[in-house]
């Protein structure tokens, strides 16, 4: 499953967020978020590969006659969900069967339909680029505005020993956090699982969220009741 985080910001258009297949583009859009999600229901596993996005690959027609013959990976998100996949699996022989796209809307939508979601800072931490503003160390309860702050976070600067010390990590760094706010994510929805919740859930989500006409609700709702157990801590995440 490919999962596309999209710089689209709320009151942007819906149609930025397009379906796995469609042939439409819209100007200007770049994947903030680029993860591959291998799914294996009869294991129970789940590993997720992030791809910085700022991985130079090669690009396909017609963005190499916009973007030139290597560009960032982010960039053929412009031409729409279908040309990411087809450059994902012309650069790195990957196979991908579903894709899901949430724009900012739709990230804050879905934590908050979870009531928030609980992270541990260490020490107080900021990122003026992102609107991170985490004043208190210990356990925090973000809601969806927050959780986006912390989700976008490339200019992380945490205040320890009397001073605000800059996490030089970029987007590697996101990429941890992101991952442990997944694990984070996930235990908040394990105990609200089931059809009916799961239902709700999605439709809390609105225009936000954007799977691909193939993904049925049916078998999104088999998925949260088979992994409903799951423990986060199993999950595996790596980067490119």
């Amino acid at each position: 499953i490919l999962v596309i985080g999209s710089d689209t910001r709320v009151g942007e258009s819906a149609s930025a967020a397009q379906s796995f297949g469609s042939s439409s583009a819209v100007t200007g859009q770049r994947s903030d978020v680029v993860q591959l999600w291998r799914v294996t229901p009869s294991t129970k596993q789940i590993q997720i590969m992030s791809i910085p996005r700022d991985t130079v690959v090669t690009m396909l027609s017609p963005d190499n006659q916009q973007y030139g013959t290597y560009n960032r990976i982010n960039s053929s998100y412009n031409s729409g969900a279908n040309q990411l996949v087809k450059t994902i699996t012309a650069n790195f022989g990957i196979p991908i069967n579903h894709v899901v796209q949430v724009d900012f809307s739709g990230f804050q939508d879905a934590v908050n339909a979870l009531g928030g979601v609980y992270l541990n800072f260490a020490y107080p931490a900021k990122d003026a680029y992102s609107g991170l503003n985490i004043t208190t160390p210990g356990c925090q309860l973000l809601n969806g505005t927050q959780a986006l702050a912390v989700a976008r976070s490339r200019h992380y600067q945490y205040y320890e020993n009397g001073y605000w010390q800059y996490d030089g990590t970029s987007d590697f760094g996101r990429i941890q956090r992101q991952d442990v706010f997944i694990k984070a994510l996930m235990d908040a929805a394990k105990s609200k699982v089931n059809p009916l919740t799961v239902n709700a859930f999605i439709g809390s989500i609105h225009e936000g969220v954007t799977i691909d006409d193939g993904f049925s609700l049916n078998e999104l709702i088999g998925l949260a009741l088979t992994y409903h157990s799951f423990n986060a801590n199993e999950l595996q995440g790596e980067t490119m």
